[in-house]
């Protein structure tokens, strides 16, 4: 389940990822239908690669 569907504001998740990227230098978000649980379809994008290792964003797919 995302921070949205846990009742975050949009400013909040932002600000989320922003402590993330400044701690780590990248971050990951997970992307996937909440009305489906463990859903298997779900996928995960990068933020920050570019800048912090000067590779490119990812994004990474499972298809079952």
């Amino acid at each position: 389940m995302g921070k949205i569907c846990e009742g975050f504001g949009m400013d909040d998740v932002l600000a989320l990822a922003e402590a993330r990227i400044a701690e780590h230098g990248f971050t990951m978000q997970g992307v996937s239908d909440p009305d489906v649980p463990d859903d298997a379809n779900g996928w995960v994008y990068t933020m920050g690669l570019l800048d912090a290792a000067d590779h490119p964003e990812m994004v990474v797919a499972v298809c079952r």
